[in-house]
């Protein structure tokens, strides 16, 4: 998913005129997306079983539908979930698959 969402904004995106105001609005749709879901996971977070909590909270996330993306008509799911990967990369975001209670 990771190299697939690369490779998506390399060759393809990098030929529009409104790539980065594009990419800019879907990862912050997608950010917006993971938090939300991702307090309602913490919240619903027994202590005693984080790990299951933390699968469950990923898959939750992988298998959703990505939200639109400039004017394609359909945005895969690998592309959102490899851009997703991309953004939890990023120390800067504090972005973490793992639920806490």
């Amino acid at each position: 998913d990771y190299i697939l969402a690369q490779k998506v904004l390399i060759e393809e995106l990098n030929t529009r005129a409104k790539t980065k105001s594009s990419q800019i609005s879907f990862e912050n749709e997608l950010l917006y997306r993971f938090n939300k879901m991702y307090r309602i996971a913490c919240r619903k977070c027994d202590e005693n079983d984080e790990i299951n909590a933390s699968q469950d909270f990923y898959e939750a996330v992988t298998v959703r539908e990505p939200p639109a993306l400039d004017n394609y008509n359909n945005t895969p799911i690998q592309f959102k979930n490899g851009v997703l990967h991309r953004l939890l990369d990023q120390d800067e975001k504090k972005l973490r698959w793992k639920v806490v209670k």
